[in-house]
């Protein structure tokens, strides 16, 4: 027993040490003007949360789904959102009953306005026979005095019914705006029961999910994390010296512990303060303890189309020409791995 513990940690001391050597070599055989450090590809982690407070009652993906935009990850439950919906839905009902009643007396007053003033013109028209006849003594003071009044009542008829009217557009614009508020708090409200639905932001797959069915999370709550394959970096640490030339968009390039393959990329950030080197980075040129962190991406066409052949958390060597005249060695020239099968 303790002959093959011995035996086991000679094996993995010596595994461990071609690796260190064989990252060594490799970094040690970069020509002038490119530097080059290790790291670990990364795919971005996006994660999905809900907007408002519930109850999981299920999940429909498990962890390491491939899921499309919009596709349900996991149903929450809110009674009050459902309650929220009935109310907001009564509230709309009854400011359109509202809307409704007042644009048909409005309609009401319009057709009275149209009879008064059609009365009214006739009225004018026998108020002026009345006056001539009256001139000629054909009818007496009365009738006249009759058809005078009978004028005045019918012009005091339209002024308050003309009131009236303003009085009605003043209630349809009120009504209106109750029944804009009350459409905009069903709409609020359907939109949190929507929300209960908890939906992929877009094509990826599931890194972990972060509750269990049956808990209840807050507003804001993360539910799952999702891995967006079209994202993938690494970030490397430049000693200072070899930083001052680097420029975002420069051309970069990745190689994947394991995988026959040279990834082109492109400087994507460089970080404005320098820190100390990190303990993981084997580099060498150790002694330059400031470095910058820099990050390369590869181009998301390249991704779509290798799509699945790349992971996050793989040990990988990246390189970068800090001497733009520099060229790149054959075995850095750019070449692709081979695609996955039923790559999506």
């Amino acid at each position: 027993m303790r002959l093959s513990l011995v035996l086991f940690t000679i094996l993995a001391a010596a595994g461990g040490y071609f690796l260190y050597t064989h990252h060594q070599k490799s970094l040690v055989e970069i020509p002038e003007g490119i530097y080059g450090s290790n790291g670990r590809t990364e795919l971005k982690r996006i994660d999905v949360a809900s907007l408002y407070a519930g109850r999981v009652e299920e999940y429909l993906v498990k962890e390491g789904d491939s899921v499309v935009k919009g596709q349900v990850i996991a149903r929450l439950k809110d009674t009050r959102a459902k309650g929220q919906v009935k109310e907001a839905r009564s509230a709309l009902s009854a400011a359109e009953s509202g809307v409704k009643a007042v644009s048909e007396h409005l309609v009401t007053i319009d057709s009275e306005i149209k009879s008064l003033e059609d009365r009214i013109r006739l009225a004018k028209i026998e108020l002026e026979n009345a006056r001539k006849l009256r001139n000629e003594k054909l009818i007496g003071q009365t009738e006249l005095e009759r058809r005078i009044s009978h004028l005045t009542q019918l012009n005091a008829s339209l002024e308050t019914a003309k009131s009236s009217r303003a009085e009605a557009e003043w209630n349809l614009k009120r009504t209106s705006y109750q029944a804009e508020q009350a459409a905009a708090g069903l709409d609020i409200a359907l939109d949190a029961e929507a929300d209960m639905v908890i939906t992929a932001p877009l094509d990826g797959y599931v890194e972990y999910t972060l509750a269990d069915p049956g808990n209840v999370i807050g507003a804001g709550g993360r539910v799952a994390a999702l891995l967006d394959p079209l994202d993938f970096t690494l970030d490397l640490f430049v000693p200072s010296r070899r930083t001052a030339n680097l420029r975002i968009g420069d051309e970069a390039r990745i190689v994947i512990e394991g995988m026959d393959a040279v990834i082109p990329a492109k400087i994507s950030f460089i970080a404005q303060d320098a820190q100390f080197t990190p303990k993981f980075v084997e580099t060498a040129e150790e002694r330059a303890r400031l470095m910058f962190k820099v990050t390369l991406r590869v181009d998301a066409d390249v991704l779509r189309e290798y799509r699945g052949a790349f992971n996050g958390g793989m040990p990988a060597l990246g390189y970068v020409k800090y001497d733009r005249n520099a060229a790149w060695p054959a075995r850095l020239a750019v070449r692709l791995p081979a695609k996955p099968e039923g790559s999506r």
